[in-house]
């Protein structure tokens, strides 16, 4: 990787063009992803959030432009380079079988050699990956035996794991309820202020980006409807348009919170 200054955004998108078939989704996009701190990406469905993170980690190839990862070009990365550097967590995180300790340890295999064996370093970096994921106790059990909020956990571990200064999270409280949502997020927030790096996050519940996120992008139609902190967000009224939806704030002694109300008829 070129060496990178604390101005060099994270992660740049310049002049993105990308579709499914014959329909275009990004077309000329830019978007920059500052370095140090926690993003949320949300958006109607079909906006383009998810696809973003596949093109960033990889997965999706754009038809035209670039993207760099700092200011190393994605594309003169091989696939284990990359891994090294930017860690994605998928939105199906599925019932696997195999105990929580192996699934973390996949997280290493970028670091290890062809036949995968683990060191000793390998060891204690996944045990510290499941402590910090709250998982003490678990390593053995099945991933399939988990519930949905400590399944998450488990893969969050894997991510943590792999050591990337990038964590790339597609809709990580997805299927959670509000409880282990909170939990979810203060947990991706503890650990960003404890090993700092950068950290992009896909949400659909506009609460939880506003609350945790430091900055917030907001997707539209395949392009950067709006930008900005939780504050200057919700005080310029482009969330309400974008959703379709009244937004009421409300400064509590738990900080300030948003209500969401849906616009009257014709509103």
């Amino acid at each position: 990787m070129s060496e990178v200054s604390p101005s060099t955004p994270a992660i740049r998108a310049s002049s993105l063009r990308f579709g499914y078939g014959k329909t275009l989704l990004f077309d000329g996009f830019d978007l920059d992803i500052p370095q140090g701190v926690t993003t949320g990406i949300v958006g109607p469905n079909g906006s383009g959030k998810s696809t973003l993170l596949k093109l960033f980690c990889g997965l999706l190839v754009p038809q035209a432009g670039e993207i760099c990862l700092a200011a190393t070009p994605l594309s003169g990365l091989s696939d284990r380079e990359r891994a090294k550097f930017i860690a994605f967590m998928p939105q199906d995180n599925s019932a696997v079988h195999m105990s929580v300790a192996d699934l973390v340890m996949s997280g290493r295999f970028c670091h290890q050699g062809f036949l995968h064996l683990p060191s000793s370093e390998d060891e204690l970096i996944c045990q510290e990956a499941m402590e910090l994921a709250g998982l003490c106790g678990l390593s053995q059990r099945s991933v399939g035996s988990l519930s949905g909020g400590q399944r998450q956990r488990a893969y969050f571990a894997m991510v943590l794991a792999q050591r990337a200064g990038t964590l790339l999270l597609d809709e990580p409280t997805s299927a959670l309820d509000i409880g282990a949502s909170h939990q979810v997020m203060r947990l991706v927030c503890d650990i960003q202020a404890q090993r700092g790096g950068t950290t992009v996050v896909v949400l659909h519940d506009l609460d939880l980006a506003l609350r945790y996120c430091d900055h917030v992008i907001v997707m539209q139609d395949g392009r950067v409807a709006a930008q900005g902190t939780a504050n200057q967000l919700a005080d310029a009224g482009v969330l309400g348009q974008v959703f379709g939806v009244h937004i009421h704030s409300t400064q509590t002694p738990f900080g300030r919170c948003w209500s969401f109300f849906p616009n009257p008829q014709g509103d």
